[in-house]
Order: C-alpha cells, then structure tokens, then sequence
C-alpha cells in the first residue's frame, strides 16, 4: 500500500510538474475564457481533473486518481521495468510536448481552414 502510495505521489508531481514546465513557455492564452476560441492554454490542473474524472460525475474517486497516476507513470517507463530514469522522464516529456505541439498545429489547421489568414481561396 506505501508503494502504490509513493507511486501515485510521483506520477502526481510528474503530472503537476510538467503542466508548470509547459505553463513558462506558454503563450498567455487568447479570447474568452479557457480553451476559447484561439486560447493556447497549457494542459492545466484543471484540465487534468476533467481528463481524470472517467465517468463525468464532476468528482474525481482514488480509484481514478490512481488509475491516471499508473497510466501516466506506465507512458514513463519506457523500457517497461517498473522504473523510470531520469533520462526516460526526459525522454517522455519530449515526446508528450511533441505530441501537444502536433495537437495545436493540428487544431490551427481546422480552426483556420476557410477563415481569412491562411485559408484556401476560391480560384
């Protein structure tokens, strides 16, 4: 029980260290609210509530807290052994900002496509 005490704590401060590590590099977000339009608004802790709560009851349970906390040490362990390095938590904190910043440019291309700057025109 200590173990998977310790382990949900861990994967707890990965979680909340890499939203603050991508929260200083961070556009200030832009229009109305959070996740507005043209709002480029880090993964917050907020966000990552929303993302634990599984069955949308606005309330997040142990059970899935501790079910994110696995999943995100499992994306960690890249080699599988039930640790993570220091150099695999590098690793996979590259990867997961690759894979955000692919995300945003994805969602640029739908928000922007027929809309003035950038959008195909008529020929």
């Amino acid at each position: 029980m200590n173990r998977m005490f310790m382990l949900g704590a861990a994967a707890l401060a990965l979680t909340l260290g890499t939203g603050l590590a991508f929260a200083q590099n961070a556009a200030p977000a832009r229009g109305p609210g959070f996740g507005g339009p043209g709002a480029h608004a880090p993964r917050s802790g907020l966000f990552q509530l929303k993302e634990m709560d599984t069955n949308d009851d606005k309330v997040v349970s142990k059970d899935e807290f501790i079910k994110h906390a696995e999943d995100r040490f499992a994306k960690m362990d890249l080699d599988g052994n039930g640790e993570v390095t220091l150099e695999e938590a590098k690793e996979a904190h590259e990867k997961m900002r690759e894979e955000i910043r692919e995300k945003r440019q994805d969602d640029c291309k739908t928000r922007c496509e027929g809309k003035g700057r950038g959008a195909k025109q008529p020929e």
